[in-house]
């Protein structure tokens, strides 16, 4: 009986306890940084599903919507011929709607934020949260068939293929992103 009681809350214990695997994207986000390496397409799918699928330019994007709140995330994904080497180039979080196709995302993307940014942040945060380092520069940009501001960040001076991207709308950001180079 004992054995038996203990058995049990060994379980229960393991039960309430962490995931076993942390987040890829949402780990993403939260180092403002791919650590400790540019994770693959393959991966978040095992994870999350497949999402509304779009062919772009010879790559893939892959849409999800976040349960419990309206914001969307996009995953654009390489042109590599074999899936296993597929790595995910950008990720982005909008507000904007990005698929008609609900596909969820299995975790919360409710409360994501880049280097403390939020959707619905004020742009002039951006520059007060990048200043004195980094390489900023504005132009415009498309998302989802609607015209933005884009403030683009290279955090690293010296590191060329990291970057983000926010998107503003009035004086709002109402999306933004972190990706790589090739």
């Amino acid at each position: 009986m004992r054995n038996a009681l203990g058995l049990a809350f060994i379980f229960l214990c393991c039960l309430s306890g962490e995931k076993s695997s942390q987040d890829l994207v949402l780990d993403a986000f939260k180092k403002g940084d791919f650590v400790p390496h540019v994770f693959t397409d393959q991966q978040v799918t095992r994870q999350h599903g497949e999402g509304a699928v779009r062919h772009v330019d010879g790559g893939i994007e892959r849409v999800y919507a976040s349960t419990g709140c309206k914001v969307w995330l996009r995953l654009s994904v390489g042109t590599d011929a074999d899936p296993e080497y597929r790595i995910v180039e950008e990720l982005l979080l909008s507000s904007i709607p990005l698929s008609k196709k609900e596909f969820f995302y299995n975790e919360s993307l409710c409360k994501t934020s880049l280097h403390g940014i939020s959707l619905g942040d004020k742009s002039s945060k951006i520059s007060k949260v990048f200043r004195g380092g980094g390489l900023i520069k504005k132009g415009q940009a498309t998302l989802a068939g609607r015209s933005f501001e884009e403030i683009y960040v290279n955090p690293n001076k010296d590191e060329s293929d990291l970057y983000y991207r926010f998107y503003i709308e009035g004086s709002e950001v109402a999306a933004f992103s972190i990706g790589v180079t090739e």
